[in-house]
């Protein structure tokens, strides 16, 4: 009896202890704040996820619209509601719920911050034939954002109202693991959203980070179909979360080409021709060059000083395709972040713009003593370096205001400070009156290139406002495109700006440390500089260690994909990319991709196996890179589901440009990457990294990406689990590219691995009439 009685009191004990610990879960678990209706809010560690229902109507548009009032005589108007003034200039585009850049995924109509008239200022360029312009500066409260928690559900109806115009959707960054067909890729994940009806994407905002959306149909990204989305994490879960102090929706920096012409227009244009676009937007603000009564207001982030804030810079790409820069004058940056992924912290002031090893570079050193002769040149690294000392040059002169002339560049330098000057030599050509100050005014802080970076802005220096700069590669098509923000400290006058063309002593950063290092997206030749003045991406090092199941030197699926541009003298192929001597065509491993007729994903049993390929399924003559034949398929490789897989990238064929390659579905370890000092046959690079002596691995601390950049010549190894069932494309960033081409599907799982469809999923394909019809 005694023990029945204690078995039942024991049994009650442990009843009331779950109970306890139940009822101190909920009771401590906090519940969804009444102040926080929309998915715009603090995130917290253990809250529940919201389900944000977004509205994204896709229209014609125009810039300068009635909307706009006065606008920019009016400065006030040029911030209403719906109103769009971009460079200046009156245009036709397409926009999002009438904002651009759209909507940064946030419910709601935002708080925009008071605005004012500002003082006119000229500015100026280093390039030759640029001219100064007059421009207002407002403190600009930007574009409604769209910002969701980690795990929130998003519910996002895409309302076509294009006339004539299909599209798709893709969320950059999200990998859609339990929604594979909510990807955005028309033909593979979906079919495309017909004109006059409605989508309703719904998915997990599951990866925290800096991200985009944008179209994934044909030019309508370059019309103006994108925006920022991002996603936050609670601080306990954000490892960087003590580097900044604000990080809210008015410092998030979207950066876009922009003409005057039409997307389409733009696209085929030859990629050295001014039109293809002509100037940069930062937060869909900018000005056009030539006209000095271009009132045009420009972007605006307002700092107070000592403060550190997270800048989220995020590039949508455009018809060239080209790397750009960002930098704050005076001011560095601290990138913490790579396409949302956390890296170790590190310091930066100017970032190299190229992954093109042809591209011009400035970048400028602080010396101790070189005790070199003024007017020595030697040549390192293909590049000319020049030397000067104050000692040399004058003995009784002081360490600045000094002026000496260059035979070979044959115009006055100005030196600041002691300092090395490296650059190409064709640089200049084009640049005959430039002087340091110009020079400096050109070199780039960040560089992205289809890519997000997250950096650390330290207001630190004197309360005053400064310049936000955006600037192409020199040589990334002509002439190179700018845009510009305001960055301006509370309480201080614009007047204190100094014109866009001019650098001095409050535009120069006076870390010693720090000045003139350079980030750089890739791995190139300037990477084995021993200076210690420039930061390439394989330096850079993930704020976690690689999972062991990648570390091994050993994977699963090992794929070698070269790609490139076959040069075909042949008048019946087309191409939107040509050179005087023929087409070139794109491909990868000999195979150019086209898009199936039906969605792979949810019709695959439709698609005729004859338009299906793999390196199995191919003719003989497709696996020769010699051979001119065009082999053009759906371009398929199946990789198991839960494999390892590397993917070895190699850039091949005609063309002498970098590439920019995204994967959709997956984020990937960048193990390992290096330029080439010449072209090799795939073969031998199978050889060569057999040995080992292709390039080194590294299988602790890469960094985590989901779009990678490649020189020319230029070679990178990327880690993967295929855990991740579907049909996901890697494709090259620029437009042009991918719609003619330079794609490929990597097919993870079976069929039966996909997460179900949901019910009555739209369905599309070819339609061929009955044989007997009107017979």
């Amino acid at each position: 009896m005694f023990a029945e009685s204690k078995t039942i009191v024991f049994r009650f004990a442990i009843f009331v202890g779950l109970a306890s610990v139940v009822t101190t879960i909920i009771y401590y678990t906090p519940s969804p704040d009444v102040d926080f209706a929309s998915c715009e809010r603090p995130c917290k560690m253990m809250d529940w996820p919201m389900i944000c229902r977004i509205k994204l109507t896709f229209e014609v548009y125009q810039t300068y619209s009635r909307s706009c009032g006065n606008c920019p005589r009016n400065s006030t108007d040029c911030f209403k509601k719906y109103c769009i003034t971009a460079d200046g200039f009156q245009r036709g585009l397409l926009t999002a719920n009438r904002q651009l850049p759209g909507p940064l995924i946030q419910e709601g109509e935002g708080v925009e911050s008071p605005v004012g008239r500002a003082e006119q200022q000229q500015v100026g360029d280093c390039e030759e034939g640029r001219i100064g312009v007059d421009v207002w500066f407002e403190n600009d409260p930007l574009t409604v954002r769209v910002q969701v928690c980690e795990n929130d559900i998003m519910l996002v109806d895409v309302v076509n109202r294009i006339p004539g115009q299909e599209l798709a959707v893709h969320w950059r960054g999200q990998p859609q693991k339990e929604t594979p067909v909510m990807d955005g890729v028309p033909m593979i994940t979906q079919c495309p959203v017909p004109s006059y009806t409605t989508f309703q994407y719904k998915f997990r905002a599951s990866r925290p980070g800096t991200h985009l959306w944008h179209a994934h149909t044909g030019s309508q990204i370059v019309d103006g179909l994108f925006g920022a989305l991002i996603v936050r994490q609670a601080d306990g879960k954000d490892p960087l979360r003590y580097l900044y102090d604000v990080d809210d929706k008015n410092y998030v920096v979207v950066v876009s080409d922009w003409s005057h012409g039409s997307g389409v227009q733009r696209i085929v244009s030859s990629r050295s021709s001014a039109s293809s676009s002509d100037m940069l937007l930062i937060n869909g603000r900018g000005q056009g060059v030539g006209d000095s009564d271009n009132l045009a207001p420009l972007a605006a982030f307002s700092v107070d000083q000592n403060v550190r804030y997270r800048l989220r810079i995020a590039y949508t790409g455009g018809s060239r395709g080209c790397p750009i820069s960002v930098k704050v004058d005076g001011h560095v940056l601290t990138i913490i972040a790579l396409d949302g992924n956390p890296v170790e912290p590190r310091d930066v002031t100017a970032v190299s713009i190229s992954p093109d090893n042809y591209t011009g570079m400035v970048y400028f050193e602080t010396l101790t003593n070189y005790g070199r002769d003024a007017s020595e040149t030697h040549l390192v690294n293909g590049m000319f370096r020049y030397l000067a000392t104050n000692g040399k040059l004058d003995a009784s002169a002081e360490n600045k205001g000094f002026t000496m002339t260059l035979d070979l560049l044959k115009h006055p330098i100005d030196l600041n400070d002691l300092l090395v000057i490296t650059l190409f030599k064709r640089h200049f050509s084009s640049c005959p009156t430039c002087t340091t100050k110009d020079v400096q005014m050109c070199v780039p802080a960040l560089d992205i290139k289809g890519e997000r970076v997250d950096a650390v802005l330290r207001a630190d220096q004197a309360n005053s406002s400064y310049w936000m700069r955006a600037t192409t590669a020199e040589d990334c098509g002509s002439p190179s495109l700018k845009g510009a923000a305001v960055v301006q400290y509370v309480g201080a006058e614009i007047t204190q700006l100094q014109p866009l063309g001019e650098e001095n002593e409050q535009n120069s950063v006076d870390d010693d440390e720090t000045k003139g290092v350079l980030y750089q997206n890739t791995v190139d030749k300037n990477c084995q500089s021993t200076n210690n003045q420039v930061v390439c991406l394989d330096q850079l090092k993930a704020a976690e260690k690689i999972p062991e199941y990648l570390s091994s030197p050993v994977v699963d699926t090992k794929l070698y994909l070269s790609y490139g541009f076959k040069l075909i003298s042949s008048n019946n192929i087309h191409s939107l990319s040509s050179s005087a001597s023929g087409v070139l065509v794109p491909h990868i491993n000999n195979v150019t991709f086209t898009y199936p007729p039906y969605p792979l994903i949810s019709q695959k049993d439709e698609v005729s196996p004859d338009l299906l390929c793999n390196k199995d399924t191919v003719k003989p003559s497709c696996h020769s890179a010699d051979s001119d034949e065009v082999c053009e398929c759906v371009h398929v490789i199946d990789i198991p589901l839960g494999d390892t897989v590397e993917l070895v990238l190699v850039h091949q064929g005609a063309a002498t440009d970098g590439h920019v390659f995204h994967l959709h579905g997956y984020t990937f370890h960048v193990v390992g990457s290096t330029q080439l000092d010449k072209r090799l046959s795939l073969d031998t690079v199978k050889e060569l990294d057999g040995r080992g002596a292709l390039l080194k691995r590294n299988l602790v601390d890469p960094v985590i990406k989901d779009t990678i950049a490649l020189p020319d010549r230029g070679v990178a190894v990327i880690r993967f689990k295929a855990d991740n069932p579907g049909y996901w494309l890697l494709h090259e960033e620029r437009v042009s590219y991918w719609m003619n081409g330079l794609n490929v599907i990597l097919h993870v799982g079976r069929q039966r691995d996909l997460p179900p469809f949901p019910n009555d999923f739209p369905t599309c394909g070819s339609w061929v009439g009955p044989e007997l019809f009107l017979i």
